[in-house]
Parts: structure tokens; sequence; C-alpha cells
């Protein structure tokens, strides 16, 4: 569409899920229109063009998936499943019959703005200056003409992927990976940070802060797990050294050596970034300490906890 902003339909037979997303969506500059079920969905794209459909899975009448198909075969706006968690097997088909990307119930409404942002640009429909994750929350800026820098290093990778590989074969491994790429830049993105590089199973990201690591290790993590997949992380905070658009130092050595460490959903971090994040919301337990390959000290290793209430790092 060619219109300021990017308009989305957000199509759910409950009342208080269609008001929340269309408020947080237009409260970030998104136009939003809603429908309760499948007629209304059809009459709204009669009505009118949009860029993309949010799209309840399970609805009573017409479902999610007949829904989809209709889209596919009558218009080139993107589609975002909302699907429950225990409907993996839904989720596979609404990807084979035409969606762009699905969001298990509940849901976090930044992952869902991430998720929209990700597909609308993808689709052409947003352009990176419309959109504030795209901007990196200044790190861009940050590291523009700069010798050294203080980031936050953030690694991951699937665990026990070159096993999988082999289980599954080249071709479903593949289209597996690049789904696992697609949420992970996402969710970067979300949280402002940047790409360094991609490692066939992991990435290296950078962040301003730690907290916005550690949040982006949380929502990858989720979003890894909905595609059956285990991820680890490792997250160090450190200065860092700019070689043209890739980045050095012993800082990114560390965080790939927590990261080591960490076992399959873990998300280990430096008494750096403990430090760095006390009078948070987010919490740590103490794993020990240990020695990383080609580090001389040992290190103190902290996991972040997923019930937010644990002993604290102290």
């Amino acid at each position: 569409m060619s219109q300021d902003q990017p308009h989305v339909l957000i199509v759910d037979d409950e009342a208080d899920i269609r008001s929340t997303l269309q408020d947080y969506l237009e409260a970030n500059g998104i136009t939003t229109s809603g429908a309760a079920n499948g007629t209304a969905c059809r009459q709204a794209l009669e009505a009118s063009e949009f860029d993309l459909v949010l799209l309840d899975l399970k609805m009573p009448g017409e479902d999610g998936l007949s829904l989809c198909r209709h889209i596919r075969a009558n218009s080139n706006c993107a589609v975002i499943m909302i699907t429950g968690v225990s409907e993996a097997m839904d989720r596979v088909v609404g990807l084979e019959v035409g969606a762009d990307d699905y969001i298990s119930k509940p849901f976090d409404l930044r992952e869902v703005l991430a998720r929209v942002r990700s597909v609308l640009r993808r689709s052409g429909s947003q352009s990176a200056a419309d959109d504030p994750a795209a901007k990196g929350n200044g790190l861009t800026a940050k590291l523009s003409g700069r010798g050294r820098v203080l980031l936050s290093v953030l690694f991951t990778d699937i665990v026990g992927s070159t096993s999988l590989a082999k289980t599954m074969g080249d071709k479903a491994w593949t289209s597996l990976l690049k789904q696992h790429d697609e949420h992970i830049r996402a969710a970067v993105e979300e949280y402002g940070g940047i790409e360094v590089k991609a490692m066939g199973d992991g990435f290296v990201t950078a962040f301003n802060m730690p907290g916005d690591a550690v949040a982006c290790a949380q929502s990858a993590r989720g979003r890894i797990l909905d595609l059956g997949l285990q991820l680890r992380a490792g997250i160090h905070t450190g200065e860092c050294e700019l070689h043209g658009d890739d980045l050095a130092g012993i800082a990114l050595h560390v965080a790939a050596r927590i990261m080591d460490k960490a076992k399959g959903g873990d998300i280990l971090v430096s008494r750096t970034v403990t430090d760095l994040m006390l009078g948070t919301d987010v919490t740590f337990s103490e794993r020990g300490r240990f020695k990383l390959r080609g580090l001389d000290k040992e290190w103190r290793l902290f996991a972040v906890s997923d019930d937010g209430h644990a002993a604290s790092n102290g």
C-alpha cells in the first residue's frame, strides 16, 4: 500500500485481544482495523486494502487456515497467524498455506510489534526510517567513526544442531534454519541491537545496554523454542574494536566462551553484566567459577532466572 502508515487487520473472536492489539499497534504508528470472525474479515478485505492480517487460528465458523488460503488467493498482503501453544501442527499447516509468521498465545505485545514490523519490512510495506527498532536505539550512530566502543555482546547458537541436521536431512534443516535466522533477527531488531555476524547455527550481536542483550536473548529463546529448538546464549559487556563492519576484542572472546559453558535453554552472563544490571527487575543465579578457554583467570558466571525471583547476584 502507498500510505504513510501501514494498515493491519486484526482478526480475532475475542474482543479484548482485538482491542489490546489495536491500541498497542496504533500507539506505535500502525493503523489498524478489527474483525471478529471470518465473515467480517472477508468484508473488510473487500472494502479496504491492508498490508498485513493478524489472523487468529481458532475461531467459531470459518477458521484461520481457511481465511489464510482465501487471503493468499485474493491479495498480496502478509499474514501472521495467532495460535495456541499446543497447536504446533496447525502452525506448520498455516505456514504451508501461506502465512508469513506466527505468534503463540499468550504473547508479549513487544514481540507482536517486532514481528509485525519484521514482516512489513520483508514485504516492503514499512521502511527502516519508519521503524524505531531498525534504528538500533542509536547504536549505529554510536559505532560510526569510533575505534573502540563499550558494548554488550550476545552469542547464541542452536543446541545439538549437527545431529538435528543429520536426522532431518538437508532440505528440512535448511528450511528450519531459515526460520531460526528470521526469529533471531526479529528479536535483535526488537531490542535495538545490531547483527555482527551469522555463523550457520548461531549469531553474534551487540547492544548498547546489557539489559537489551538479556531481553533479546530471552525473546529469542522463546521464539526458537516454538520451532522445537533449544537455544543457548552467552553475554558479556566490554570494550570492542571496530574493524570496518566487524567487531573484535576480548569482549567477544569472553562472550563466546561463556556461551560454551551454557546448556540448552541457558542464558549465561558474566559478573560484569550482573553488576551493571543491579536495580533492574532481572534476577540471576550463580553457576560458579569457570576457567574459560583461552582466558587466564577464573570467571564467575550467572544464569538469567526464568522465574524472575531467583537468588541475587551478590
